[in-house]
């Protein structure tokens, strides 16, 4: 589990700092190790707390940025989109307060690293 303060800075960049301060939040995430490869670690993340960036924010600060997010100091080895998928999501509807859940696969290609499994242009 990783649970530190967050605050965003003047270039809107998000980092942790050590403790509450005015403009900081709390944010907590949980993340199991489903799969480690010869350069890169699947991990399956599970936020108790919505901050912006958090799970980019989190693993870069564990020295596993995610593959393809430059901002938070993954290298340009391999270029790529930000690989994020929620596969299942749920809240209470902020009005009638019913529970909502939201299921999906993951993206074919999610997994795989070469470039020609990105469909833009850099």
């Amino acid at each position: 589990m990783l649970e530190n303060w967050m605050l965003e800075g003047w270039d809107q960049k998000v980092f942790t700092v050590k403790q509450e301060r005015p403009g900081a939040k709390m944010a907590i995430t949980h993340y199991k190790v489903l799969k480690e490869l010869k350069n890169n670690t699947l991990v399956e993340v599970q936020l108790k707390t919505g901050r912006k960036h958090q799970i980019r924010v989190h693993m870069a600060e564990m020295g596993c940025p995610i593959v393809g997010d430059f901002k938070y100091g993954a290298n340009n080895k391999v270029k790529r989109r930000i690989r994020l998928h929620a596969y299942y999501f749920s809240f209470n509807h902020p009005v009638t307060r019913q529970p909502l859940e939201f299921k999906t696969q993951m993206p074919k290609g999610f997994l795989t690293l070469g470039e020609s499994d990105e469909h833009y242009k850099w």
